[in-house]
Protein backbone atom coordinates (compact mmCIF):
# COMPACT_ATOMS: atom_id res chain seq x y z
CA UNK A 1 0.00 0.00 0.00
CA UNK A 2 1.10 3.76 -0.38
CA UNK A 3 1.43 4.03 3.52
CA UNK A 4 3.44 0.76 3.71
CA UNK A 5 0.63 -0.69 6.07
CA UNK A 6 -0.66 -4.19 5.19
CA UNK A 7 -4.18 -3.07 4.48
CA UNK A 8 -3.24 -3.62 0.65
CA UNK A 9 -2.05 -6.82 -0.25
CA UNK A 10 1.28 -6.53 -2.08
CA UNK A 11 1.36 -9.67 -4.14
CA UNK A 12 5.67 -8.60 -4.90
CA UNK A 13 6.06 -8.81 -1.09
CA UNK A 14 4.07 -12.01 -0.71
CA UNK A 15 6.43 -13.43 -3.88
CA UNK A 16 9.29 -12.59 -2.10
CA UNK A 17 8.95 -13.09 1.56
CA UNK A 18 10.14 -16.54 1.89
CA UNK A 19 12.94 -18.28 -0.15
CA UNK A 20 13.97 -22.44 -0.11
CA UNK A 21 13.18 -25.51 -2.25
CA UNK A 22 10.38 -27.86 -2.96
CA UNK A 23 11.69 -31.08 -4.64
CA UNK A 24 9.03 -33.76 -6.01
CA UNK A 25 9.08 -37.46 -7.32
CA UNK A 26 6.66 -39.72 -8.48
CA UNK A 27 6.37 -43.24 -9.63
CA UNK A 28 3.88 -45.02 -11.64
CA UNK A 29 4.71 -48.65 -12.24
CA UNK A 30 2.24 -51.60 -13.65
CA UNK A 31 3.20 -55.29 -14.09
CA UNK A 32 1.02 -57.70 -15.78
CA UNK A 33 0.77 -60.96 -17.33
CA UNK A 34 -1.57 -62.92 -19.48
CA UNK A 35 -1.68 -66.99 -19.47
CA UNK A 36 -3.56 -68.86 -22.48
CA UNK A 37 -3.89 -72.20 -21.12
CA UNK A 38 -6.11 -73.93 -23.89
CA UNK A 39 -7.84 -72.40 -26.58
CA UNK A 40 -11.04 -70.29 -25.16
CA UNK A 41 -9.11 -69.76 -21.63
CA UNK A 42 -7.49 -66.74 -20.69
CA UNK A 43 -6.38 -66.08 -17.05
CA UNK A 44 -4.86 -62.16 -16.73
CA UNK A 45 -3.15 -60.43 -13.93
CA UNK A 46 -1.88 -56.97 -12.73
CA UNK A 47 0.06 -54.77 -10.22
CA UNK A 48 -0.15 -51.26 -10.76
CA UNK A 49 2.08 -49.17 -7.99
CA UNK A 50 1.85 -45.27 -7.86
CA UNK A 51 3.79 -42.90 -5.12
CA UNK A 52 4.83 -39.50 -4.76
CA UNK A 53 6.55 -37.65 -2.94
CA UNK A 54 7.19 -33.87 -2.21
CA UNK A 55 10.05 -32.27 -0.01
CA UNK A 56 9.94 -28.21 1.28
CA UNK A 57 12.06 -26.57 3.22
CA UNK A 58 11.15 -22.86 3.74
CA UNK A 59 12.96 -19.97 5.76
CA UNK A 60 11.61 -15.91 5.90
CA UNK A 61 12.94 -13.36 3.39
CA UNK A 62 12.87 -9.77 5.37
CA UNK A 63 11.85 -7.09 3.09
CA UNK A 64 11.88 -3.14 3.42
CA UNK A 65 8.34 -1.27 2.90
CA UNK A 66 8.65 1.65 1.03
CA UNK A 67 6.60 4.26 0.42
CA UNK A 68 7.10 6.33 -2.60
CA UNK A 69 4.63 9.13 -1.06
CA UNK A 70 7.75 10.18 1.39
CA UNK A 71 10.49 8.00 0.09
CA UNK A 72 11.48 6.23 3.16
CA UNK A 73 11.48 2.93 4.99
CA UNK A 74 7.67 2.71 6.63
CA UNK A 75 8.42 -0.81 7.68
CA UNK A 76 11.98 -2.55 8.39
CA UNK A 77 12.63 -5.91 7.45
CA UNK A 78 12.89 -7.46 10.79
CA UNK A 79 11.32 -10.58 11.98
CA UNK A 80 12.10 -13.81 13.74
CA UNK A 81 14.30 -16.62 11.87
CA UNK A 82 13.10 -20.15 11.65
CA UNK A 83 13.64 -23.03 9.32
CA UNK A 84 10.35 -25.04 7.89
CA UNK A 85 10.40 -28.81 6.90
CA UNK A 86 7.59 -30.24 5.40
CA UNK A 87 7.36 -34.11 3.53
CA UNK A 88 4.46 -35.24 1.55
CA UNK A 89 3.72 -38.29 0.57
CA UNK A 90 1.06 -40.56 -1.15
CA UNK A 91 0.72 -43.93 -2.20
CA UNK A 92 -1.88 -46.39 -3.73
CA UNK A 93 -2.01 -49.37 -5.28
CA UNK A 94 -4.38 -52.01 -7.22
CA UNK A 95 -4.52 -55.35 -8.22
CA UNK A 96 -6.77 -57.53 -10.29
CA UNK A 97 -7.10 -60.88 -11.55
CA UNK A 98 -9.59 -61.95 -14.16
CA UNK A 99 -10.18 -65.48 -16.10
CA UNK A 100 -12.02 -65.31 -19.50
CA UNK A 101 -13.38 -68.57 -21.10
CA UNK A 102 -15.62 -68.03 -24.43
CA UNK A 103 -16.81 -70.64 -27.04
CA UNK A 104 -19.34 -71.32 -30.10
CA UNK A 105 -21.22 -74.13 -30.11
CA UNK A 106 -22.95 -75.64 -32.77
CA UNK A 107 -21.72 -72.94 -34.72
CA UNK A 108 -24.45 -70.66 -33.41
CA UNK A 109 -24.06 -70.26 -29.87
CA UNK A 110 -21.71 -67.64 -28.55
CA UNK A 111 -20.35 -68.07 -24.94
CA UNK A 112 -18.35 -65.90 -22.96
CA UNK A 113 -18.04 -65.87 -19.21
CA UNK A 114 -15.32 -63.49 -16.95
CA UNK A 115 -14.97 -63.62 -13.46
CA UNK A 116 -12.19 -61.59 -11.28
CA UNK A 117 -11.04 -59.73 -8.34
CA UNK A 118 -9.54 -56.96 -7.86
CA UNK A 119 -8.80 -55.27 -4.62
CA UNK A 120 -7.43 -50.95 -4.32
CA UNK A 121 -5.73 -49.48 -1.10
CA UNK A 122 -4.47 -45.18 -1.23
CA UNK A 123 -2.78 -43.78 1.77
CA UNK A 124 -1.69 -40.06 2.16
CA UNK A 125 0.24 -38.48 4.82
CA UNK A 126 2.48 -34.86 5.90
CA UNK A 127 4.50 -34.53 8.58
CA UNK A 128 5.60 -30.61 9.21
CA UNK A 129 8.16 -29.05 11.36
CA UNK A 130 8.95 -25.54 12.29
CA UNK A 131 11.78 -24.41 14.46
CA UNK A 132 12.17 -20.54 15.20
CA UNK A 133 15.71 -18.41 16.04
CA UNK A 134 18.89 -20.02 13.46
CA UNK A 135 22.05 -19.29 15.04
CA UNK A 136 23.35 -18.07 11.66
CA UNK A 137 20.86 -16.91 9.14
CA UNK A 138 22.76 -18.96 6.34
CA UNK A 139 21.82 -22.54 7.84
CA UNK A 140 19.21 -24.12 6.84
CA UNK A 141 18.39 -27.68 8.97
CA UNK A 142 16.06 -27.58 11.98
CA UNK A 143 19.66 -28.46 14.29
CA UNK A 144 20.38 -24.75 13.43
CA UNK A 145 17.22 -23.52 15.32
CA UNK A 146 17.23 -23.14 19.20
CA UNK A 147 13.70 -22.45 20.04
CA UNK A 148 9.87 -22.63 19.76
CA UNK A 149 10.22 -26.21 17.88
CA UNK A 150 7.15 -27.25 16.69
CA UNK A 151 6.19 -30.58 15.01
CA UNK A 152 2.69 -31.37 13.50
CA UNK A 153 1.25 -34.27 11.36
CA UNK A 154 -1.74 -36.48 9.89
CA UNK A 155 -2.34 -39.63 7.69
CA UNK A 156 -5.70 -40.48 5.87
CA UNK A 157 -5.93 -43.94 3.72
CA UNK A 158 -9.16 -46.29 2.27
CA UNK A 159 -9.17 -49.17 0.63
CA UNK A 160 -11.38 -51.58 -1.76
CA UNK A 161 -12.21 -54.87 -2.41
CA UNK A 162 -14.59 -56.35 -5.10
CA UNK A 163 -15.65 -59.59 -6.83
CA UNK A 164 -16.93 -59.21 -10.46
CA UNK A 165 -18.41 -61.63 -13.18
CA UNK A 166 -19.93 -61.34 -16.72
CA UNK A 167 -21.55 -63.62 -18.74
CA UNK A 168 -23.33 -63.11 -22.12
CA UNK A 169 -24.57 -65.46 -24.62
CA UNK A 170 -26.35 -65.36 -28.03
CA UNK A 171 -27.14 -67.03 -31.22
CA UNK A 172 -26.16 -66.06 -34.23
CA UNK A 173 -25.61 -62.61 -32.80
CA UNK A 174 -29.51 -61.85 -33.36
CA UNK A 175 -30.95 -63.13 -29.54
CA UNK A 176 -28.36 -61.15 -26.77
CA UNK A 177 -28.29 -62.05 -23.28
CA UNK A 178 -26.05 -60.46 -20.37
CA UNK A 179 -25.90 -60.84 -16.73
CA UNK A 180 -23.60 -59.30 -14.65
CA UNK A 181 -22.48 -58.93 -11.25
CA UNK A 182 -20.24 -57.02 -8.39
CA UNK A 183 -19.89 -57.27 -4.74
CA UNK A 184 -17.93 -54.41 -3.33
CA UNK A 185 -16.74 -53.88 0.36
CA UNK A 186 -15.44 -50.40 1.09
CA UNK A 187 -13.38 -49.62 4.31
CA UNK A 188 -15.70 -46.49 4.51
CA UNK A 189 -17.95 -48.35 5.66
CA UNK A 190 -18.49 -50.53 8.90
CA UNK A 191 -17.23 -54.08 9.02
CA UNK A 192 -20.32 -56.30 8.58
CA UNK A 193 -23.20 -55.88 6.13
CA UNK A 194 -23.38 -52.57 5.82
CA UNK A 195 -19.31 -52.47 4.66
CA UNK A 196 -20.55 -54.66 1.45
CA UNK A 197 -23.05 -53.88 -1.30
CA UNK A 198 -24.32 -56.34 -4.27
CA UNK A 199 -25.26 -54.81 -7.63
CA UNK A 200 -26.30 -57.03 -10.25
CA UNK A 201 -27.24 -56.52 -13.72
CA UNK A 202 -29.24 -58.07 -16.61
CA UNK A 203 -29.57 -56.80 -20.75
CA UNK A 204 -31.21 -58.63 -23.52
CA UNK A 205 -31.19 -57.85 -26.95
CA UNK A 206 -32.97 -58.65 -30.20
CA UNK A 207 -31.90 -58.14 -33.69
CA UNK A 208 -34.83 -58.21 -35.63
CA UNK A 209 -32.78 -56.86 -38.68
CA UNK A 210 -31.30 -60.29 -38.73
CA UNK A 211 -34.95 -62.35 -39.14
CA UNK A 212 -35.27 -64.02 -42.42
CA UNK A 213 -38.62 -61.83 -42.45
CA UNK A 214 -36.72 -58.58 -43.01
CA UNK A 215 -34.73 -59.49 -45.75
CA UNK A 216 -37.32 -58.07 -48.28
CA UNK A 217 -37.43 -54.64 -46.41
CA UNK A 218 -34.45 -53.38 -48.26
CA UNK A 219 -34.69 -49.77 -46.73
CA UNK A 220 -34.15 -50.86 -43.54
CA UNK A 221 -30.80 -51.92 -42.88
CA UNK A 222 -30.38 -52.42 -38.63
CA UNK A 223 -33.16 -52.62 -35.77
CA UNK A 224 -32.61 -54.05 -32.93
CA UNK A 225 -34.69 -53.91 -29.39
CA UNK A 226 -32.78 -53.94 -26.04
CA UNK A 227 -34.01 -53.84 -22.51
CA UNK A 228 -31.72 -53.83 -19.34
CA UNK A 229 -32.19 -53.33 -15.87
CA UNK A 230 -29.28 -53.18 -13.60
CA UNK A 231 -27.91 -51.67 -10.16
CA UNK A 232 -24.55 -49.33 -9.41
CA UNK A 233 -23.14 -48.64 -6.22
CA UNK A 234 -21.41 -45.48 -4.51
CA UNK A 235 -19.32 -44.80 -1.57
CA UNK A 236 -18.10 -41.52 -2.13
CA UNK A 237 -18.26 -39.87 1.10
CA UNK A 238 -15.36 -38.92 3.95
CA UNK A 239 -13.17 -42.31 5.41
CA UNK A 240 -14.27 -42.24 8.84
CA UNK A 241 -17.62 -41.50 8.85
CA UNK A 242 -18.96 -44.11 10.81
CA UNK A 243 -16.08 -43.85 13.60
CA UNK A 244 -16.42 -41.44 16.55
CA UNK A 245 -13.39 -38.71 15.92
CA UNK A 246 -11.68 -37.58 19.18
CA UNK A 247 -9.13 -33.99 19.71
CA UNK A 248 -7.41 -33.46 22.36
CA UNK A 249 -8.99 -30.13 24.16
CA UNK A 250 -8.49 -27.38 26.89
CA UNK A 251 -10.78 -27.32 30.10
CA UNK A 252 -10.01 -25.72 33.33
CA UNK A 253 -10.47 -27.96 36.60
CA UNK A 254 -10.40 -26.54 40.18
CA UNK A 255 -8.29 -23.37 38.67
CA UNK A 256 -5.80 -25.04 36.07
CA UNK A 257 -5.75 -25.56 32.59
CA UNK A 258 -6.07 -29.12 31.76
CA UNK A 259 -5.93 -31.07 28.39
CA UNK A 260 -8.51 -33.75 27.95
CA UNK A 261 -10.10 -35.02 24.55
CA UNK A 262 -13.40 -34.19 23.00
CA UNK A 263 -15.56 -35.57 20.78
CA UNK A 264 -15.25 -33.71 17.26
CA UNK A 265 -17.53 -35.37 15.15
CA UNK A 266 -20.39 -38.30 15.71
CA UNK A 267 -20.43 -41.29 13.87
CA UNK A 268 -23.26 -43.00 12.31
CA UNK A 269 -22.43 -46.80 12.44
CA UNK A 270 -25.00 -48.12 9.94
CA UNK A 271 -23.73 -45.73 7.04
CA UNK A 272 -23.64 -47.90 3.86
CA UNK A 273 -23.65 -47.29 0.45
CA UNK A 274 -25.95 -45.53 -2.02
CA UNK A 275 -27.47 -47.86 -4.44
CA UNK A 276 -28.88 -47.26 -8.39
CA UNK A 277 -31.33 -48.43 -9.70
CA UNK A 278 -31.85 -47.95 -14.12
CA UNK A 279 -34.03 -49.78 -16.26
CA UNK A 280 -33.63 -49.33 -19.59
CA UNK A 281 -35.99 -49.87 -22.90
CA UNK A 282 -34.68 -48.82 -26.21
CA UNK A 283 -34.73 -49.27 -29.85
CA UNK A 284 -31.25 -48.65 -32.13
CA UNK A 285 -31.94 -48.66 -36.35
CA UNK A 286 -30.27 -48.03 -39.35
CA UNK A 287 -32.41 -46.25 -42.62
CA UNK A 288 -31.38 -45.98 -46.27
CA UNK A 289 -27.60 -47.91 -46.29
CA UNK A 290 -27.38 -46.53 -42.94
CA UNK A 291 -27.13 -43.39 -43.83
CA UNK A 292 -30.22 -42.41 -41.57
CA UNK A 293 -29.41 -44.11 -37.80
CA UNK A 294 -30.59 -43.08 -34.27
CA UNK A 295 -31.99 -44.80 -30.92
CA UNK A 296 -35.20 -44.31 -28.85
CA UNK A 297 -34.67 -44.74 -25.28
CA UNK A 298 -36.98 -44.88 -22.41
CA UNK A 299 -35.59 -44.73 -18.73
CA UNK A 300 -36.05 -44.52 -15.33
CA UNK A 301 -33.41 -43.95 -12.81
CA UNK A 302 -33.93 -44.77 -8.82
CA UNK A 303 -31.39 -43.47 -6.96
CA UNK A 304 -31.97 -44.77 -3.24
CA UNK A 305 -30.37 -44.34 0.37
CA UNK A 306 -28.45 -40.72 -0.88
CA UNK A 307 -26.03 -39.83 1.70
CA UNK A 308 -27.32 -36.11 3.15
CA UNK A 309 -26.92 -34.04 6.40
CA UNK A 310 -30.30 -33.85 8.44
CA UNK A 311 -31.03 -31.34 11.05
CA UNK A 312 -29.77 -32.58 14.62
CA UNK A 313 -31.02 -30.74 18.04
CA UNK A 314 -27.92 -28.60 19.73
CA UNK A 315 -27.36 -30.49 22.19
CA UNK A 316 -24.38 -31.94 20.22
CA UNK A 317 -22.53 -29.29 21.12
CA UNK A 318 -20.03 -27.84 18.16
CA UNK A 319 -19.19 -31.80 17.15
CA UNK A 320 -19.80 -32.23 13.29
CA UNK A 321 -22.99 -34.44 12.18
CA UNK A 322 -22.16 -37.54 9.84
CA UNK A 323 -24.15 -38.24 6.88
CA UNK A 324 -26.88 -40.34 6.63
CA UNK A 325 -28.47 -42.70 4.09
CA UNK A 326 -31.73 -40.50 3.90
CA UNK A 327 -32.70 -39.18 0.79
CA UNK A 328 -34.00 -40.57 -2.47
CA UNK A 329 -34.74 -39.28 -6.43
CA UNK A 330 -35.71 -40.54 -9.25
CA UNK A 331 -35.51 -40.02 -12.82
CA UNK A 332 -37.64 -40.77 -15.84
CA UNK A 333 -37.93 -40.08 -19.13
CA UNK A 334 -37.72 -40.61 -22.91
CA UNK A 335 -34.53 -40.02 -25.68
CA UNK A 336 -34.45 -39.47 -29.14
CA UNK A 337 -30.89 -39.53 -31.25
CA UNK A 338 -30.97 -39.18 -34.80
CA UNK A 339 -27.63 -39.13 -36.89
CA UNK A 340 -27.11 -38.50 -41.06
CA UNK A 341 -23.98 -39.57 -42.56
CA UNK A 342 -23.64 -39.50 -46.27
CA UNK A 343 -20.81 -38.04 -48.84
CA UNK A 344 -21.59 -35.37 -51.54
CA UNK A 345 -18.69 -35.83 -54.41
CA UNK A 346 -15.18 -36.55 -52.11
CA UNK A 347 -16.37 -34.84 -49.65
CA UNK A 348 -18.27 -37.06 -46.19
CA UNK A 349 -19.89 -35.25 -43.65
CA UNK A 350 -22.03 -36.05 -40.73
CA UNK A 351 -24.69 -34.03 -39.10
CA UNK A 352 -26.16 -35.67 -35.34
CA UNK A 353 -28.54 -34.49 -32.77
CA UNK A 354 -30.73 -35.49 -29.85
CA UNK A 355 -33.66 -34.66 -27.64
CA UNK A 356 -35.01 -35.64 -24.31
CA UNK A 357 -37.50 -35.39 -21.61
CA UNK A 358 -36.26 -35.72 -18.01
CA UNK A 359 -38.93 -35.83 -14.99
CA UNK A 360 -37.16 -35.27 -12.00
CA UNK A 361 -38.79 -35.56 -8.89
CA UNK A 362 -37.43 -35.76 -5.07
CA UNK A 363 -38.84 -38.70 -3.43
CA UNK A 364 -37.20 -38.31 -0.13
CA UNK A 365 -35.35 -35.53 1.64
CA UNK A 366 -36.33 -33.83 4.78
CA UNK A 367 -40.07 -33.75 4.83
CA UNK A 368 -41.32 -30.33 4.52
CA UNK A 369 -38.06 -28.72 5.17
CA UNK A 370 -36.26 -27.15 2.27
CA UNK A 371 -32.74 -26.54 1.72
CA UNK A 372 -32.15 -23.60 -0.94
CA UNK A 373 -28.30 -23.03 -1.95
CA UNK A 374 -28.14 -19.73 -4.52
CA UNK A 375 -30.84 -20.20 -7.34
CA UNK A 376 -31.64 -24.21 -6.04
CA UNK A 377 -33.68 -25.36 -4.12
CA UNK A 378 -34.55 -29.16 -2.84
CA UNK A 379 -37.83 -30.18 -1.13
CA UNK A 380 -39.33 -33.47 -0.87
CA UNK A 381 -41.71 -34.35 -3.48
CA UNK A 382 -40.92 -31.58 -6.02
Amino acid sequence: SPDGSGVTNNALATVNARKGDISQNRLATRFFGIFNPVKGFTLEGSFNLEQTGSIKEQQPVFLDRWSFRTDEVIVAGTGRTYVLNRNDRTYRRYMDGIARYQNTFAGALNFHVMAGISQEYYKSAWFEAQKYDLTDPSLTVLNAATVDADASGTASDWGMHSYFGRMSVDWKEKYLLEGNLRYDGSSRFRAGDTRWGMFPSLSAGWRISEESFMTDITWLDNLKLRASYGALGNNSIGNYDYQALYSSSNYVLNGTLQTGFAQTAIANAIITWESTYVTNLGIDFGLLRNRLSGSLELFDKDTRNILINLPAPNVRGTASLPQQNAARVRNKGVELALNWSDRIGGVRYQVGGNMSFINNKVTRFKGDEKTISGENQLQEGL
